[in-house]
């Protein structure tokens, strides 16, 4: 909480002591400043994995355990559907402040069917995944021509909220009995911390830009969650978990921020 504040605290700071000047490649011509900048963009294209416990990142890919899946959730990359954001800055000097509201939602289904001469199974895996996030932060940047670069902090706030079911039944054809299980979860995620992030934006006139960033946070998360599993092996009573935990974890983003922008 006191780098939050800090965070903050520098954020205030600069706004009252730097001074206004042009941005964007008509900073020399005499133009109208351009404080303004909307960011509309996607987030989190790629990002290194460090998955939050109960796989609140659980992919449905990752249903089957093979050796390279275990290798990727945990050590690669990850292609995760991405989330939208938008975002605004105002630009001071050569500071600018700047929030960031991103959102995300995920649905995955996976569906199996095995056959042997004395059975039949079915597996079926469900997911739906939503999150939505906010960021106030502070960057200073370095002009060239029509490259921006530029690095800062942000503070971060996140919540998530996932829910999965899996089910499996099978028929036994020496027998004619069946049996199934289902197992049900929901997890929900509050979150906040830090991050530091380094850019690049590309000013295709003075009106609009590109921009790329790569970033690394730092999350504390705290969660709560519910587990449920029934089984025809126990006569169809429910059993029910209930659990929560507390941690922290690092994100690493390459491609943390892609985005289109609007200088005013």
């Amino acid at each position: 909480m006191k780098t939050i504040q800090t965070i903050f605290l520098v954020i205030f700071v600069t706004g009252i002591f730097a001074q206004d000047t042009l941005t964007g490649p008509a900073a020399n011509s005499g133009s109208k400043i351009r404080r303004h900048e909307i960011n509309l963009g996607f987030v989190d294209l790629v990002n290194r994995n460090n998955y939050y416990p109960w796989y609140i990142y659980y992919d449905v890919y990752d249903y089957d355990y093979s050796e390279l899946t275990i290798l990727n959730a945990y050590y690669g990359l990850n292609f995760s559907p991405f989330q939208y954001g938008l975002g605004y800055k105002y630009h001071l000097n050569r500071f600018a402040i700047r929030f960031y509201l991103e959102a995300g939602r995920n649905n995955s289904n996976y569906k199996n069917t095995s056959e042997s001469q004395n059975s039949h199974n079915e597996n079926e895996f469900s997911m739906k995944s939503s999150s939505y996030g906010s960021r106030a932060g502070i960057e200073y940047k370095v002009e060239w021509k029509k490259f921006h670069f530029f690095t800062g902090v942000n503070a971060i706030g996140q919540m998530i909220s996932q829910n999965w079911k899996s089910k499996s039944t099978t028929v036994y054809y020496t027998s004619n009995n069946s049996s199934w299980y289902e197992n049900t979860s929901e997890v929900n995620y509050l979150n906040y911390g830090g991050g530091f992030f380094l850019g690049l934006r590309y000013y295709i006139t003075d009106y609009f830009s590109l921009s790329t960033e790569a970033k690394t946070d730092y999350i504390i998360y705290n969660q709560k969650g519910e587990g449920n599993w029934t089984s025809s092996n126990n006569f169809n009573m429910t059993s029910k978990q209930d659990y929560e935990g507390k941690g922290d974890r690092i994100n690493i983003n390459p491609i943390g921020i892609l985005s289109v922008n609007i200088h005013l």
